[in-house]
Formats: C-alpha cells, sequence, structure tokens
C-alpha cells in the first residue's frame, strides 16, 4: 500500500476525495487519476505526483458563520469523471517514406505522445467539460461546456451526481441525478465553425476554457423507482445514484443508491454496432433509435417510508462466474449471481443477422406464428413484465404491524397487477391458438371435400376416356381392315406396273407411319390414366391418415401449468383467509 499526498491532506483538512479511477492508456497499469473537491485532478505514478490539471476554479472556503453562497451551492464544483476512448490528435509532420530509422523512432514516439484520452468531467448543475490529456501532458486543453441537444430548460436537471461513459460506436455517455433520472446521450463531434476558435475564462482569469468539439444528444431519460413506494402519492427518496459498467457486455450497466441496486438495459447500442459494422453503406438504412431502454430492480433496501434506509456502500462486479457483490450499511454483504440475457450481447456475424431476417420477412404470417411452440410462447409471457428486487431492509429497527400489512398489501398489489393479467394473456392466448386450430380444421376439411369432388371428376373423365379410347380402337381396327381390303382390290384391278406399285408402296408405308403414331398417343393415354389412378390412391390414403390432436406433451405441460395456477390461486386465498382472520382477532 501507498499513502498518497499524505502532507496535503494533512494540510488541507477540507479536500475530499470524489473519485478515483486507473487511467486505461497506462502502459504498466499503475497511473491513478483523481478527482479532489477543489476542482483539480491529481495524476499519480505509483505513489508520485505527475500532474495536477485544473479543471474549474478554486473553490473558496466558507468562513464561520458565513451565509454567503460558495461555488459548490450553485452547483460550479465538479463531482465526477469519466475516461473515452482515446483519439490520435494529429498525424506526423512528414511522410515516412523520407525517414531514417532514427527519425522513424523519433516520429512514433511524438505519436504515442499526440494520443488524448477525451476525460468527461460532470459538475453538480448538469454542465458536461472535456479534458483532452494524455499521461504526458502537462497543461491539457479544457473544452466546455457540452452543448446538450434537444434543449431543456433545467438543462436534463441540477442536481448530477455521477457520469458513465460507454465505449460503443458512438460513445454513449450516462449521467445520473440524485433524484432517480438517469440520461442517455451520445457524444458527437460538431463541425469547426460551430466549435469556435476563441477561448475564455469563467470566474478564474488563469483557468482557459476552450468552445467544446463535442456537444450531447440526449436520447432517452431513465427514471428509477428509489424504493418500494407503499402508494401512488408516496413521495420519491432522493440520494446520489452511483454508475458502474458491465465489462461483459456494451448493452448493460448498474446504478447502484442508498435504496439498492438496478440493472439497465440500453436497447439502441446493438442498433448502433450493427449500422456501424454495415458494409454495404449506400444500402444501409439510418438505425431507429427510439427504442426505450429497461431498468430491473435487482436488491432493494427501502420498501417503507417510515423505514430506515440500508444504504448501499460497496459494489463490485465478478467476472467468473459472473456475478455481483454488495455492501450494506447494515454491515451484510450480499453476493448475487447474474444471468447475462443472451438477447443483450452483439452479434458479431451482422451478414448472418442479415439474411436471417430476409429470410424471416419472407415466411408467411401463419408460420411465423406457429413457428415458436405453445410452451415457448407461455413462457415468454410469464417472463416478462416488471422484475422483484430481493428486500435486504435494515436490522437495527424493527417494523410495526401496520408497516409489514402495508408491505404485504403492496406485495398482494403487484401480484394482482403485474402477474394475474400475464396469466390472463396465457388464457387468451391459449384461446387464441384453438380458435385458430379449429379454423384451419375446418378449412381443411373443405379441402378434403374438394378434393374428393376432384377425384370423383377425374375418375368420371378417366371413364368416359377409356369408353372413347374403346370406341377409337374398334373404329380403327375396321378401317385398317377396309383399307388392306381396298388395296388388295386395287392390286388385283389395276395393271400391274411398276410406277403403281411404288406408289402403291408408299401408300402403305404413310398408313403404317401412321399407325405407330397412333399407338404412341395411345399409350401415352394409358399412362396419363395409370398415373391418374395412383395420385387418387395416394389422396385417399393421406386423407385417411390425417388426424388433428395436440401432442401428449403439450397437454401435460398445459395440465400441469394449468393445475400450478390453481393450486397457488388456493394457497392465497387460505393466506387471505387466515389474515382477515388474525385481523378481526
Amino acid at each position: 500500500t501507498h499513502i498518497l499526498d499524505d502532507r496535503l491532506f494533512t494540510n488541507n483538512t477540507h479536500l475530499e476525495v470524489l473519485q478515483v479511477k486507473w487511467h486505461p492508456g497506462s502502459p504498466t497499469g499503475s497511473h491513478l487519476i483523481v478527482l479532489l473537491s477543489d476542482n483539480s485532478l491529481r495524476v499519480y505514478h505509483e505513489e508520485n505526483l505527475k500532474h495536477v490539471w485544473r479543471i474549474g476554479p478554486v473553490p473558496k472556503m466558507k468562513s464561520n458563520g458565513s451565509t454567503l453562497p460558495s461555488l459548490s451551492d450553485f452547483g460550479d464544483t465538479a463531482v465526477d469523471f469519466d475516461i473515452a476512448p482515446p483519439r490520435v490528435s494529429s498525424l506526423l509532420p512528414f511522410g515516412e517514406d523520407t525517414m531514417s530509422e532514427s527519425t522513424l523512432l523519433s516520429a512514433s514516439a511524438q505519436l504515442r505522445h499526440k494520443v488524448e484520452w477525451p476525460i468527461l468531467i460532470l459538475r453538480g448543475n448538469g454542465n458536461v467539460y472535456i479534458l483532452s490529456a494524455g499521461l504526458s501532458t502537462k497543461k491539457p486543453r479544457l473544452q466546455g461546456p457540452l452543448t446538450m441537444t434537444p434543449g431543456k430548460l433545467d438543462n436534463y436537471g441540477l442536481s448530477s451526481c455521477s457520469i458513465l461513459v460507454i465505449p460503443c460506436l458512438p460513445s454513449c455517455v450516462v449521467i445520473s441525478e440524485s433524484t432517480g433520472k438517469i440520461h442517455h446521450c451520445l457524444l458527437l463531434e460538431v463541425d469547426e465553425e460551430e466549435a469556435g476558435n476563441e477561448s475564455f475564462d469563467k470566474i478564474d482569469s488563469s483557468l482557459q476554457i476552450s468552445p467544446s468539439e463535442w456537444r450531447l444528444h440526449v436520447l432517452e431519460t431513465v427514471e428509477l423507482e428509489l424504493g418500494l413506494p407503499q402508494n401512488s402519492d408516496s413521495k420519491s427518496h432522493v440520494c446520489p445514484i452511483h454508475l458502474r459498467r458491465d465489462l461483459a457486455t456494451e448493452s448493460r450497466y448498474f446504478a447502484y443508491h442508498n435504496t439498492g441496486v438496478h440493472a439497465i438495459f440500453l436497447e439502441f447500442v446493438k442498433q448502433l454496432h450493427d449500422f456501424a459494422e454495415a458494409e454495404d453503406e449506400a444500402d444501409t438504412e439510418v438505425p431507429y433509435l427510439g427504442n426505450e431502454s429497461r431498468a430491473e430492480y435487482i436488491l432493494c433496501t427501502k420498501a417503507l417510508n417510515s423505514g430506515q434506509v440500508n444504504p448501499v456502500l460497496g459494489f463490485t462486479l465478478l467476472q467468473s462466474p459472473a456475478g455481483l457483490v454488495v455492501f450494506l450499511g447494515s454491515g451484510q454483504v450480499v453476493s448475487l449471481n447474474l444471468i447475462t440475457d443472451p438477447n443483450v450481447l452483439l452479434d458479431w456475424n451482422s451478414e448472418k443477422s442479415q439474411k436471417t431476417s430476409q429470410a424471416t420477412d419472407a415466411v408467411s404470417p401463419q408460420k411465423k406464428y406457429f413457428a415458436d411452440s405453445i410452451e415457448t410462447r407461455i413462457l415468454s409471457i410469464l417472463k416478462g413484465g416488471l422484475s422483484q428486487p430481493l428486500l435486504k431492509l435494515s436490522y437495527n429497527t424493527e417494523p410495526s404491524p401496520q408497516e409489514l400489512l402495508e408491505l404485504l398489501m403492496h406485495a398482494t398489489q403487484t401480484l394482482r397487477e403485474q402477474y394475474f393479467p400475464r396469466h390472463e394473456k396465457c388464457r387468451q392466448e391459449l384461446k387464441k391458438r384453438v380458435e385458430i386450430l379449429q379454423v384451419l380444421n375446418r378449412q381443411q376439411q373443405e379441402e378434403i371435400q374438394e378434393l374428393k369432388m376432384e377425384k370423383k371428376r377425374i375418375r368420371d373423365n378417366a371413364e368416359n376416356l377409356a369408353g372413347k379410347y374403346e370406341d377409337m380402337y374398334e373404329r380403327q381396327q375396321s378401317l385398317s381392315k377396309r383399307a388392306q381390303e381396298v388395296a388388295r382390290l386395287v392390286s388385283l384391278l389395276a395393271p400391274s406396273t411398276l410406277q403403281d406399285e411404288k406408289d402403291f408402296a408408299q401408300q402403305v408405308e404413310k398408313i403404317n407411319v401412321a399407325t405407330k403414331g397412333l399407338l404412341k398417343q395411345l399409350e401415352v393415354s394409358k399412362g396419363k390414366i395409370s398415373r391418374n389412378q395412383q395420385q387418387i390412391e395416394t389422396w385417399e390414403k393421406q386423407n385417411i391418415q390425417k388426424e388433428f390432436q395436440l401432442p401428449p406433451k403439450r397437454e401435460e405441460v398445459i395440465k400441469k401449468i394449468l393445475a400450478d395456477m390453481k393450486s397457488q390461486i388456493n394457497n392465497q386465498i387460505m393466506e387471505i383467509k387466515q389474515i382477515n382472520k388474525m385481523l378481526d382477532i
């Protein structure tokens, strides 16, 4: 362990450490950035102080009995910071082809010094500043305040307490307020004309603040539920909200506070990733970023308005296995497993997902509806909705029976409003599925009747064709015999000359060719009749084999779900009756 600036804190007892973070660009992993309450950032390499960066005017101490407001009262002091992905501020000044080896090494070293890490600094009044600095920068540029669009009168809150940067493309900036609101913003670069070139000072003439090269576009505002309220008129709790990234995925982060822990899922991060990874820019559509993010209440430490708060004092994430550890004010240490939802993970094979989506679009709505089994559909309905957090209340005070009854009534109301409608939706889904299957069954019965009538028509046509074939065959035989007889008579009566014999031979040959053609047509007709007969027999077998019946496993699952629902409802009725008896006593 190392004591950092022991003399500084000894001589300045009013200083407070607001935030401490390791610098991600440290080659040795030992550079530490510390935010102090005097609007300064201090960079330490192990126990040695490297830089002191001013990020705002130095607040003056209040004298005893003074009623004048200070900078912290107006929210002009920094409360938190986070580090965005790096960027190269400038390239090498001359071409690499004309460089010698020593010059190339020195130029590459200069290029490393040109890498800047934007440090986003949040003040209590909601203003965000950016400090562009590297590890060797002595006097970095301070830019701000960042313009937030769309504009708002209160600048999206005057009680900001924490900031978080999620390294997607573009970077997502999360700003939290002590009132429970969290703003999701995109960090966008602006043109040089919009940024301007003139620097200005603010309160302190020695502090130069440049116009910002970035701006923040607010996509949405999420309001967290701080504690379980007794009713809709209950006042919301006010406390600082701290943010923590989830290293496993960019689509999720955590917020912990005095009343518990929330997990917030960002729906637009995957859309931004797919848009950035698209190869064909001409055919790529601009993603729709209007999908609302969702927040799940994982751990609750305040359930009653009059109850004592059991604040979260420490929070850390585990990677293998995935989980989180929370240290509470009552001395409890709570460890929870994290089950990563596959829907929040990014699909790195964008081409495969596009092909899958195109193939899905080509499927008919009926096949889409029956693509998922009824068990999967019911599980998805029962799974969605409001999450119930794990309750960890303070052990110092014992709640009164009235408070316990209110908590029970709140849980009962939540069960009635959130869970019973899901079961009703499951019942409607089963009813809808049965009605659709009945309609399909009627349609198939009608198709079977039409096939039977078509079969009858084909059989009648086959019989007519067979009768006509017999008649044609008999007429052909008689005509053939008559032709032979005529030819014989002609040959007997006609003079026997060589030319007449040749003509007669040609006529016989033509008749022979015509007879062969008729025989081939006869064989084709017989083949068609045989194939029609086989198709008729196949349709008869298929019609006999088609039976529509619900599979036994599905029937057992549905019966089991209905039985569990019945038993749960009976148990709840018995518990309510017991509670009513206790209240009557």
